[in-house]
């Protein structure tokens, strides 16, 4: 940021200054022809709008009303059932079955989970479903207690947070607390920062001797700030949790707002209130801007563009003069010949007529040298200003706690480490993602044999991890990880129950582990799903390689984000809904939509290696001989052309 500030604090006023370009320059005065032509534009441009505005809310109402139908439906036996169980279980009690004294004798695992989002909570839901019938049934094997670990008390549905820019309150819509601790006695969430997943130094489990189970199981120690501690001091505040089995969801971290800002060391907008003040200040800073410059056109950026025009369209000036003061002048600079290149043409070519007809500026193909919240400066000298600048591309895996044990010193990460840190104890890609094997187990740096997979009580998910396939970075596929890992972290509680069980017989073999993607999807790719909005109502649906524009794909996203929201909430609608659409998505992309080659061999699948190296922008390139503020979201490095492609559309794909 200072090496762009420098820049235009040193611009001077005369004529031999770098050319300075308004956001949206002032047309000069038409012909009479031209204005007739454009009033022309302006009143279909209008007809078009007012017709999807009805299409849209016409349909998401009487979805709406729908779904709420369903769920009275739904509430009752759900509500029976849940009673019954209840009754069955305090039978089951006095029975002396699942008494206090025979659960006192079980052996108590327990399985924590870092990030509660849309990998985290789809592991959850997965865990406990199976925990319920697990720890109420007759054996005499184990309890299993599950714990959640997550900087703040709420998860929000991330593909729908760009439209609180314009509308903040919507913020109430997509978010919503994490399940609550009270309702399950071996359930416990906690509200905390993990800083380690290791502890070297701890060697309470250890017995003398040095062999490599004991190694591993005084290592399965974890570290975190407790954020709900009133203690002052942080020694108070620093806990530690013994665990079995581990699961990593913890995410990426991009610009402010997009994910909260930090506001104090590993406090990030903790709470609702907090994150909704954060979005209601974005929201006052767009609102007093005049000129809006967004450096990026993947998915991010056209949807941010998007949404802007869309609440702020220029054409309202036309109808109501009051609302002169709200116009923005939007541009978009992007490093590529088209937007979001890496989905088909199509999409590029609509969601470009789609902005350039409500007066956005588009700046394709330029390389940008240097930025700061005032403006930019591209590789050839020109100046963008701007009353706010937004930065679409760049994201940081927030993997910090498995880049060493507790007992070592952790480092900021930099662009050129290598795959393996010598001094971790797990192994990270140059771009710090959590390398995982198929099975979405972490590649463990103890001189053990990898092959050996059962051995591993690690796991990573989203967009986090960084498994064989290098999948896009998309809530769906987050999702189906987090399913795999809970479902692998079942099949080893279940061996070791089995194990517990045959002390003087000859001990089972170990389980077979469910692959990723190939045992949960069919296949050996993930299906590409998307929608990308342009607005409040008009976007493109895309389905591997099939794309539907159109007022159509709103009302999509919003079945998308209403159930998912309900599912993430744990309502039996939106658990239902979302078991049956995942498995017709599935289907559908076997047998009827499969993708066509040209995907298959798409970056994803093309790159051998799931080292990556971080690129500059997701959209927007550097110049290499510019001085650049260095963020650490913005290096550039050695960079090969299918690793660029595999990064961008990690990118493009992320909020989508």
């Amino acid at each position: 940021m200072v090496a762009a500030a420098a820049t235009f604090s040193s611009l001077p006023s005369s004529s031999s200054s770098p050319t300075r370009t308004p956001l949206l320059l002032s047309s000069s005065s038409s012909s009479a022809s031209n204005n007739n032509k454009s009033s022309v534009r302006r009143i279909k441009l209008k007809s078009t709008s007012s017709c999807n505005v009805v299409i849209v809310n016409s349909l998401t109402t009487f979805i709406l009303l729908i779904f709420r139908i369903l769920e009275c439906i739904i509430c009752i036996p759900t509500f029976l059932w849940l009673k019954l169980q209840k009754i069955a279980l305090r039978r089951r009690r006095r029975r002396g079955v699942n008494s206090i004294d025979r659960r006192q004798k079980r052996v108590q695992r327990t399985v924590v989970i870092i990030g509660g989002n849309f990998a985290g909570l789809a592991a959850l839901w997965e865990l406990k479903q199976w925990q319920f019938s697990n720890n109420n049934d007759d054996d005499d094997d184990d309890d299993v207690r599950i714990v959640l670990i997550d900087q703040r008390d709420y998860s929000e549905y991330t593909p729908g947070v760009l439209r609180l820019y314009c509308d903040p309150w919507y913020f109430f819509r997509i978010a919503q607390n994490l399940p609550d601790t009270n309702k399950d006695e071996n359930f416990r969430r906690i509200k905390g920062t993990v800083t380690s997943i290791v502890d070297a130094d701890n060697d309470k489990t250890n017995d003398g001797t040095n062999n490599t189970e004991h190694v591993k199981m005084k290592k399965k120690v974890l570290t975190y700030t407790d954020h709900d501690s009133s203690g002052t001091n942080n020694d108070i505040r620093v806990k530690m949790i013994a665990y079995d089995y581990l699961i990593i969801a913890t995410g990426a971290t991009y610009a402010a707002p997009i994910s909260p800002a930090t506001t104090t060391i590993g406090e990030r907008g903790s709470t609702m209130l907090d994150r909704n003040n954060e979005w209601h200040n974005a929201h006052t800073k767009l609102k007093g801007a005049k000129r809006v410059l967004i450096l990026g056109g993947g998915a991010v950026g056209v949807e941010l563009a998007s949404e802007i025009v869309d609440h702020y369209s220029v054409e309202d000036d036309d109808i109501n003069e009051t609302t002169t003061n709200n116009k923005k002048h939007v541009t978009i600079v992007d490093g590529q010949s088209s937007l979001v290149p890496l989905f088909p043409q199509s999409v590029g070519k609509y969601a470009e007529d789609w902005l350039s007809r409500r007066g956005a500026e588009i700046r394709l193909s330029e390389s940008l040298k240097s930025w700061n919240d005032r403006g930019c400066v591209l590789a050839d000298g020109t100046v963008l200003h701007a009353d706010v600048v937004y930065v679409c591309f760049g994201n940081r895996p927030n993997s910090e706690l498995v880049g060493a044990p507790s007992s070592t010193t952790t480092t900021p990460a930099t662009s050129e480490e290598k795959k393996d840190d010598c001094d971790s104890f797990f192994s990270l890609t140059s771009r710090r993602n959590v390398v995982v094997k198929d099975t979405l187990q972490l590649v463990v740096n103890d001189g053990t044999d990898s092959e050996h997979s059962s051995s591993c009580s690690w796991f990573a998910c989203g967009d986090v991890a960084s498994p064989p396939t290098n999948d896009e970075k998309q809530a769906f596929q987050a999702e189906m990880q987090g399913k795999v890992a809970a479902k692998n972290v079942i099949k080893l509680l279940e061996s070791e129950s089995v194990g517990t069980n045959h002390h003087h017989e000859l001990q089972p073999p170990p389980p077979l582990l469910l692959r990723y993607p190939q045992d949960i999807a069919g296949s050996d790719r993930i299906p590409l799903v998307f929608v990308l909005s342009l607005g409040r109502y008009d976007g493109v649906l895309g389905f591997n390689d099939m794309c539907i524009p159109g007022p159509f794909a709103a009302v999509v996203k919003y079945i998308l984000e209403y159930t998912k929201v309900s599912h993430m909430r744990g309502r039996m609608l939106g658990k239902l809904i979302w078991k049956i659409g995942d498995a017709v998505t599935l289907f559908l992309s076997r047998t009827v939509f499969p993708p066509s080659s040209s995907l298959l061999s798409s970056p994803s699948s093309s790159s051998s290696s799931p080292t990556t190296t971080v690129v500059a922008s997701k959209m927007v390139t550097s110049a290499p001989s510019s001085t650049t503020n260095a963020s650490p979201l913005s290096i550039s490095r050695r960079m090969t052309q299918p690793n660029l492609k595999q990064h961008q559309l990690e990118q493009q794909l992320k909020l989508s």
